[in-house]
């Protein structure tokens, strides 16, 4: 307090401000599903992308009820918007699941420009099963090497890989149901770190890696 009442203020530098975090942004990953997708590989990429720290969220492909689609094995799998409303937002990663429903993926002309734009713009396109030889082979998303159900392996195009799981070139490819634990932590590693990774895979009892 100075003489005659008034007040004496210190301007404050920028090293004296409080610092405030910056809110953690999820990375954001799209699971395309139609009718006849694989059930355990959309659910389980949902719940262990979850589990590694994504935000996900399933566009279904069709006009179908509800944003509801039936499965591969009969079970309704119930998608959060339809494909149209997700062509507005940005994904880090893309992902199809195999099964019947990846010829009703390919035969969508959105989702296929949203995969060859994901392409362009340098981010990660993954597909399980038949969806990398039925989806991605044939409008050359694929990587130099890639893997896919034995059922579809005459189908590829690219050097095939008898693998459970191929990262090349920002794209990821995996066998089917059976390798889809692993390919789904290789997608939380390859997006929200290693760490997150074994954290997904302790929750799962799961050996990793």
């Amino acid at each position: 307090m100075m003489a005659g009442g008034t007040t004496e203020y210190t301007a404050l530098g920028d090293e004296d401000l409080p610092v405030q975090a910056l809110p953690h942004v999820k990375p954001r990953a799209l699971i395309v599903v139609a009718d006849g997708s694989e059930e355990l590989e959309t659910l389980a990429l949902s719940d262990v992308l979850i589990r590694g720290g994504l935000h996900v969220v399933i566009g279904s492909v069709g006009r179908t009820r509800s944003n509801i689609v039936m499965g591969n094995h009969g079970l309704h799998i119930q998608a959060e918007k339809p494909i149209e409303e997700c062509s507005f937002e940005n994904f880090e990663l893309i992902v199809l699941p195999g099964g019947d429903g990846a010829t009703h993926v390919r035969d969508s002309d959105l989702v296929i420009k949203m995969l060859l734009w994901q392409k362009q713009a340098g981010r990660w396109i993954a597909a399980s099963s038949s969806a990398p030889a039925v989806v991605l082979n044939p409008h050359g998303l694929l990587g130099e090497r890639a893997t896919c159900s034995n059922a579809h392996e005459p189908e590829m195009m690219r050097e095939f890989v008898d693998e459970d799981v191929v990262v090349d070139n920002r794209c990821v490819t995996s066998q089917g149901p059976g390798t889809v634990l692993k390919f789904a932590l290789t997608l939380v590693k390859l997006l929200s770190g290693d760490l997150a990774a074994q954290r997904a895979a302790k929750e799962l009892l799961y050996p990793w890696p």
